[in-house]
């Protein structure tokens, strides 16, 4: 592999934090399906989350979540379209897992790459819980918040005092055929025998050699 010179640009990355309409409702429905979870399985998953938390793909194993899943999703949508000006792209859920901070629970310096956005929704967080930091940015938790910002960017929280309980999930960009569809008069072309003939002759390797005969095309030896 060459080697290659890189420079890193310092620039200033967005982070968004909203309030999502109606919290009250979807926060006592998710706690009591984060309990249950809970209680299921006690050890929960292990991670870079020292605290317990549920499977990485838990919006697949129960649509419970789904609601707030599709929330997270329609900000990451909103986000792309308003700040970055991008009215095609299209963001899907690849993993979501909901956390509950104890006393003394943290997670690890960390980050999402190569996820395009990552989401994070506050559920029953206590006054003075630990912050989430992200590239140095302290972020206070309030029920209700969303915070949803480039997956590449690191982030941890520190231990914390009191009950932090969040839902977290990162988004890939749905595939685009971002190419218009060819003109019908264009198409029309392909389905006539005789054009078709010509562009038969046009890749056949006789055509080739005459059209490179005393050329030299680049990338090519002699």
């Amino acid at each position: 592999m060459p080697k290659i010179d890189a420079r890193i640009i310092k620039k200033q990355t967005p982070i968004f934090v909203t309030t999502v309409d109606g919290y009250e409702s979807i926060n006592s429905h998710v706690k009591k399906y984060i309990l249950e979870l809970k209680k299921q399985n006690p050890e929960g998953i292990e991670s870079n989350v020292r605290a317990w938390r549920s499977h990485w793909f838990t919006h697949k194993l129960t649509d419970v979540f789904n609601p707030l899943v599709d929330i997270m999703t329609s900000c990451c949508n909103y986000v792309s379209k308003e700040y970055y000006n991008d009215g095609h792209a299209e963001f899907e859920p690849f993993n979501f897992w909901v956390m509950d901070y104890e006393d003394g629970d943290e997670t690890l310096h960390h980050n999402h790459f190569p996820s395009h956005f990552s989401a994070v929704y506050y559920v029953d967080v206590e006054e003075g819980c630990a912050p989430l930091i992200i590239e140095g940015e302290s972020i206070q938790p309030e029920n209700g918040m969303l915070v949803v910002f480039p997956g590449h960017l690191d982030h941890e929280v520190p231990k914390t005092k009191g009950r932090r309980m969040a839902a977290s999930g990162n988004f890939h960009l749905k595939p685009i055929d971002i190419y218009e569809k060819p003109p019908d008069d264009e198409v029309d072309k392909f389905k006539d025998e005789g054009f078709r003939r010509k562009i038969a002759a046009a890749n056949s390797e006789d055509y080739y050699t005459k059209q490179l005969k005393n050329k030299k095309p680049i990338g090519f030896k002699s």
